[in-house]
């Protein structure tokens, strides 16, 4: 397999999870559908990519790693082959998309809570200290 089959199959399961949630749904919040969000994503898409360009040419330039070149379309970016990019793509639409769709359930006031009290007590509150006696 290339680099690029590679990173098409988890592009791929990026974009489907990115369009899962921005399917509208009436109790859920709004941010996967706000063009904020998206702004804010595309921006630190545009960051993690510069980065990983510049720091891949370093690498490659150390001999810390080589890729197979077979296995490359040969276009790249410094040293970086622009396979390479896929990755801070995916982290960057991924990641934010699974916060959201999963976050959701453990924000306060959205009926589930992950924190446990007991059998129907009192949430504790913390007893005031005093402080330490030295001898």
């Amino acid at each position: 397999m290339t680099y690029l089959g590679l990173d098409a199959v988890f592009v791929a399961v990026a974009v489907v999870v990115a369009l899962v949630g921005t399917v509208p749904r009436r109790s859920a919040g709004r941010a996967l559908t706000n063009r904020r969000w998206w702004l804010a994503t595309a921006v630190t898409a545009a960051a993690l990519m510069v980065l990983t360009a510049v720091f891949d040419t370093v690498m490659i330039r150390a001999d810390l790693f080589r890729y197979d070149a077979s296995a490359l379309i040969g276009r790249r970016i410094g040293l970086t082959p622009v396979e390479d990019l896929a990755w801070p793509l995916v982290a960057a639409v991924l990641l934010p998309v699974l916060w959201e769709l999963l976050g959701r359930s453990l924000r306060p006031g959205t009926g589930r809570s992950t924190v446990r009290t007991g059998t129907g007590a009192p949430a504790r509150t913390h007893a005031p200290t005093r402080p330490l006696e030295t001898p």
